[in-house]
Order: C-alpha cells, then structure tokens, then sequence
C-alpha cells in the first residue's frame, strides 16, 4: 500500500509537470486562435488535478482536512470562472472586462485565506498572538511598499471605466495582502518553516505574478505581459498540485523559537509601514498602501503591548520563584545562591538562622490564619531590623533565615537580641493578643589562613546546629563555622 500510495503521488506530480509544459510550448508555439479551446481543456485538466489532489490531501491528513478543502474549493472557483470567461468569450467574440468571470476569481480569495493561514498555523505552530502579530507587520508592511510601488506603474488611463479599474488592481492588492502574511510568516518562522508552507508561499508568489502581469497588459502594456500571466497562472496550478501532494509528510508543528531575523522582522516591516507613510502621507488623497501602513503599525502597536505584559509576567514569574508568597520575603533558594556568592567571592558573613517558639501552639489553638499573622509579623521585623545589603528570608514553615555580608561577631550578637526582643513582641490576631519566642542559631564564614572558605551546605548546618543548641540551652553562643569544609 505504501509504494502504491508513492506511485500515485508521483504520477499525478508527473501528469501536472506534463500539462503544466504542455500549455507553455503550445501557448508560445502555437496560434492564438487555433490555441484558445486546446488552452482552455489544459487548465481545466490542471484544475480538476488540483482539486483532486487536494481532496487526497484532506483524507490523508484529517488534522489538515479544512485546510486543503478550503484550496480545493480555490481552485474549483477558479476553474468556474474560467469557464464563464471562455463561455462569454465565445458568446461575444471578445473577452469583456470586468465579468461574471472576475466575481468568480475575486471569490477564491476568501477560500486562499482560510487555506494559507490554517496551513500555516498547523505547520508552523504559529499559536501565540504575537507570532501572527509579527507576520502581520512584516506582511503589511512589505504589501504598502508593494502597492505604493505599483501606484507610480503607467495605470489604466482612460482604457477602462472606474469599475473596472477597481477590478483590475483587486487583483494585485488581494494577492500582496494575503502574500505578504504568508512572507511574514515564513520570515518569523526561518529555517523551521516545513516545506510544504515554502510550496504553498510559492504559489501565492507566482500568482502574485501573474495578476501583476494580467494588470500590466490590461493597462496598455506589452502584448507580452498577457502571456506571461497565462504562464504564470498555469505554473502556480502546477505547483499547486506538487503542494497538495507533499502534504502527507507533517511533521509535529515546531514551535517559533526566538531569533535574531524573527526579531528584525517585524521591524523592518515597521520600517517599511513608516517609510509608505512618510512618502505619501499628506497629499489630501487616502490610499491603499497608506491604509496598508497604518495597518502595520497598528499590528506593530498591539506587538508592543503584548510584549510589555509579556515582560511584566515574566517580572511576575520571577518574583513568584524567588519570593516565599505569604510573607514576601526571599526564598530558600535565593538565600542559598546569595550565600555561595558571597562565599565565592571570598567576602566574610554572618548567617542567622531563626526557629519560633510556641508558634504551633498559635497554629492548634487560633488555626492558620493567626499563625499567618504571627509570621508575616516576623517577615515585617526581619525586613525592618535587618540592615541594607543583608537577606532576610522564610525557609519553610516556621524557620527564617538572615545573611549578614560582613558580619561581625560583635555586630551579630546585638542583631540576635535585637530580633529576639522585636520578634517575641505582642501580636495582634483573631482578637487575641499571642507572644511566640525564637531560638536564633549564629554561623559566621571566613577565610581561613590559606583563603579557603567553607561551602554553603557547611555554613547552613553549623548555623542550624546552633539554632537547635539554643533551644536546648536557651543562651545564644555565637558558633563559627569551619574555615575549610571537613575531609
């Protein structure tokens, strides 16, 4: 079954390339005349390919099946106007512009866009709103140089009526929006982009083309220009048809990882916005490309603010990592760090660690809240006696910690009475007023002889040792700790 699914998919590749080369050399070899029923049954072959190919597509991907039904429906609009082009034409003996036609091929545009961008985002993982805010930037940026760059183009003049006029740069406009977002896209994504997304970009450029071309010829152009955007229509079939066959390879989505070039994307959309709007804005006339802009820059706007709140919950994580929640003070893990720090760079301190007395009984008799109250009571006068440069932190539970960069014994022995006194004070809770004590064990840190000091590990458990001989014995010996760690 494998190799029969291989073989299908390379024969209907090969039937397109074939079709697809066929309609070259006859439309460049043959007479306009004798060539128009021949071209007309090679597109429609290309169509009905197309959409074939995308209805496989969709029931071997059921996870992409709205997205290759929403290009399958493309290309059979496409295909119906075609039809009623060919069926007026010959009805009338001229090609009339604009049509019944062009309602039919303006009409696909709906369908292209839920098909790209569904493709995209299921390839791409494009989930995060600022992914598809970069895009946007980027892709209306790149689409108002675009559009202002084909304003200064020899336009309709007097050849066409405003309707049609209108209809004719729908074309172009259209294609360059929705190939802009997909550039954009592809930009941010870089090297992570599957290369199903790269074909799917490649068809829009080459329609892209191809409007451009029909737009050109359509405004007094070179007689060549309607050929090329026959070729250019027919080429993006094809491809379309190589597209729609890649989609059984999808690979888990990539997520968009930050980079150099996805950053400077959507600032040099921005750019590129900003530089429409300095060249246009002001001549008393609204524009296409001058609405594109300011498109642009209202996406780079919301960017902007969804980068700030970004930064601000990244600030909020942070703090929440580093910061013990009911007293606000440091955690067990900053304290750690901080100490090793000091340690690392050869600095003496003190380090106070600190265990209440009574608070269980708080806790038994008042419940939680008032034993939240005695320790956020104990947070406020460690924060407060505590001097700048030191680190005041609750390891868990009842027990707190303080960091004394340069500590001295004298210097440490009056913080310990200091924070014994504040600490035992009168707490106001649950209409009661509650006194808990504190055994607070003393660990000093410094080079030895050789300018060795001890390890963080080593300062804590002398300083916890000390803490638990006060308990025993009730008086508060200053304990330092061994200058070099044992062994």
């Amino acid at each position: 079954m494998a190799a029969s699914g291989w073989t299908d998919t390379r024969g209907r590749t090969r039937l397109a390339l074939v079709l697809g080369a066929g309609y070259a050399l006859g439309r460049c070899a043959v007479p306009a005349d004798t060539w128009a029923p021949v071209g007309l049954a090679l597109v429609a072959a290309l169509h009905l390919l197309a959409i074939g190919s995308c209805l496989v597509a969709a029931r071997r991907e059921p996870g992409e099946r709205l997205v290759w039904w929403a290009v399958a429906a493309t290309f059979a609009v496409n295909v119906v106007g075609s039809g009623w082009s060919a069926a007026l034409s010959l009805q009338t003996g001229r090609d009339p512009f604009p049509s019944v036609a062009d309602a039919w091929w303006l009409a696909a545009y709906p369908f292209l866009v839920v098909g790209i961008l569904g493709l995209y985002r299921s390839r791409v993982a494009a989930g995060e709103l600022t992914t598809w805010l970069d895009a946007a930037t980027a892709g209306l940026g790149v689409t108002a140089v675009g559009v202002a760059l084909y304003s200064l183009a020899p336009q309709h003049g007097d050849r066409l009526s405003d309707a049609a006029t209108a209809v004719a740069l729908a074309y172009p406009i259209a294609d360059v929006v929705v190939l802009g977002l997909a550039v954009g896209l592809v930009a941010v994504a870089g090297r992570r982009a599957d290369h199903v997304v790269v074909l799917m970009t490649s068809v829009l450029l080459t329609k892209s083309a191809g409007d451009l071309a029909l737009a050109t010829s359509q405004s007094g152009g070179p007689a060549g220009a309607g050929v090329l955007a026959e070729l250019c229509f027919v080429l993006a079939t094809v491809l379309g048809v190589v597209t729609a066959e890649h989609a059984g390879s999808r690979p888990t989505p990539v997520g968009v990882v930050p980079s150099t070039r996805a950053a400077l994307t959507p600032l040099l959309g921005t750019a590129a916005g900003l530089g429409v709007l300095g060249t246009l804005w002001g001549d008393g006339r609204a524009s296409v490309a001058e609405a594109l802009a300011l498109g642009c820059l209202l996406a780079a706007l919301g960017r902007s603010a969804l980068g700030v709140r970004e930064v601000d919950r990244l600030r909020e994580v942070h703090r929440q990592a580093h910061t013990d929640e009911l007293t606000g003070l440091a955690n067990r893990r900053v304290l750690v760090s901080r100490l090793q720090a000091l340690l690392d760079r050869g600095r003496p301190l003190g380090l106070l660690l600190l265990d209440l007395d009574g608070f269980k009984a708080v806790n038994d008799e008042l419940g939680h809240a008032a034993g939240d109250d005695v320790l956020r009571h104990v947070a406020r006068v460690l924060a407060e006696r505590t001097g700048t440069g030191s680190t005041a932190a609750r390891l868990g539970g009842d027990e707190f910690a303080v960091l004394v960069p340069g500590g001295t014994a004298a210097g440490l022995v009056d913080l310990v009475a200091d924070l014994e006194q504040q600490v035992s004070a009168p707490v106001a809770t649950a209409g009661r007023v509650v006194h808990v004590g504190v055994s607070i064990g003393v660990a000093e840190a410094g080079p030895d002889d050789t300018g060795r000091l001890p390890a963080a590990v080593d300062v804590l458990r002398r300083a916890d040792e000390a803490m638990y001989g006060r308990k025993r014995r009730r008086h508060g010996d200053v304990v330092r700790a061994p200058l070099a760690p044992p062994g």
